[in-house]
């Protein structure tokens, strides 16, 4: 018969065990598995367009030696951003060879090979990188390529954090402006207000580096939707640096109809400084739109002569004009030409004895404009002058000498465009 024997259990030796496991699971890689904590990487972004990554806490995380994704495309996320801290502009491309030599499904995804189905993030983030390289040669084909066929369709609330930050970047650099546009209000919530408010900056100056007028002034509403009540002076520091890049692109017109409803809702006229910038602006496009863009030009060649009383009757009622101190007695009108002419834009005609005239407008405005008249025989100049004209003015000027007469020029200019 056998006699069963009882093993009594230690408490301290089981105690003791457990120490042990415990010191030597902390002292090496942690078990697969074990809960890393909330991935910042999903979270708030701290950081503003076409920068490296600069947040501290995002530095220390990618750096952390106990740092283990159970998600492949968690770490795949991980080692791309860590690629882009602090870097430099000159760098990108070395960064990307980097991930191109050390890492197989960077290698796989950027040549499109396997399925990629649930690897938003990283592709959001390998298309801003293959995007920023400068000057780019195969990079920017296959980033395009890249967004055709995984990137397409993916929708604003697919993406948070740091993937959503360098995928509208990504948008932006490729003058993908109106897909951009969603994404924009999406990025605002993963964004402290004045971070979120120079990205807004940003995208619209992009937006107007192709001339996307629509897009712009949704960009520039969305400013001031985001920031005007409680972030009001950084709206206002923005919208002044904003203005004179909306007054070159020529749509300071535009801008003040889309924001004059807006404005007066909120009453911000007396308040902020871009406002009266603003309306600076648009008097001066007002002005400009007032000036004349030609001016017609009327030019009668007339023969002068003391001895000859003969008056051609095509100048009758204008023959006092043309005899005011110059005792001639008879007129005739030799040539009569109408030119239609932009600013320092030329016309010629012959006159008698084989001289030519030029006559060429050197400045226009709303009220008068400013001709330069010439009479050249040959190669030589015999003849040039300034004559500032009204608009539906006449100037009469004395030309060469002929015989016992003179050439007299009679100018009368119309303004082609009296703007608004």
């Amino acid at each position: 018969m056998i006699k069963e024997q009882t093993m009594r259990i230690n408490p301290i030796r089981i105690q003791l065990l457990l120490m042990i496991l415990l010191f030597l699971g902390c002292a090496g890689q942690p078990i697969k598995g074990v809960d890393q904590g909330p991935n910042p990487l999903r979270g708030m972004v701290h950081e503003r367009f076409s920068r490296p990554i600069s947040d501290p806490s995002i530095f220390v995380w990618l750096n952390r030696s106990d740092l283990h994704l159970d998600a492949h495309d968690q770490q795949l996320e991980c080692e791309i951003l860590h690629e882009l801290v602090n870097i430099e502009v000159k760098d990108w491309k070395s960064a990307v060879d980097r991930l191109w030599e050390t890492n197989r499904e960077f290698r796989k995804m950027v040549s499109d090979e396997g399925n990629w189905d649930g690897y938003e993030y990283p592709l959001a983030e390998i298309y801003y990188l293959l995007s920023a390289v400068q000057p780019s040669s195969w990079e920017k084909d296959t980033a395009e390529k890249l967004y055709q066929q995984h990137l397409k369709q993916v929708q604003p609330n697919e993406l948070t954090g740091y993937a959503l930050h360098f995928y509208i970047q990504a948008l932006l650099l490729n003058g993908k402006i109106e897909t951009a546009i969603p994404f924009l209000p999406r990025l605002g919530q993963f964004k402290p207000a004045d971070y979120f408010l120079d990205d807004l900056a940003y995208a619209l100056s992009c937006s107007l580096s192709v001339k996307d007028t629509e897009h712009s002034l949704k960009i520039l509403e969305l400013i001031l939707e985001t920031g005007i009540t409680d972030h009001p002076d950084k709206v206002d520091q923005i919208m002044c640096a904003l203005l004179p890049d909306l007054n070159q692109a020529g749509i300071i017109e535009q801008v003040v109809q889309a924001l004059s409803s807006f404005v007066d809702q909120h009453s911000v006229d007396n308040e902020y400084q871009f406002v009266p910038l603003m309306q600076e602006y648009y008097r001066a496009f007002i002005i400009s739109k007032r000036q004349p863009n030609r001016v017609t030009v009327q030019i009668q060649v007339i023969l002068a002569s003391k001895k000859d009383a003969f008056v051609d009757h095509r100048l009758v009622g204008i023959i006092e004009s043309l005899n005011s101190d110059l005792n001639f007695r008879g007129f005739r009108l030799l040539e009569n030409r109408h030119f239609q002419l932009m600013k320092k834009e030329s016309g010629r005609m012959p006159i008698p004895n084989g001289y030519r005239l030029t006559v060429k407008p050197v400045e226009l405005s709303e009220y008068d404009s400013k001709m330069n008249v010439a009479i050249h025989k040959g190669g030589n100049c015999v003849f040039n002058t300034l004559v500032k004209t009204l608009d539906d003015g006449v100037t009469v000027i004395g030309g060469p000498k002929i015989d016992d007469g003179m050439i007299l020029l009679r100018i009368k200019t119309d303004f082609y465009s009296k703007g608004v």
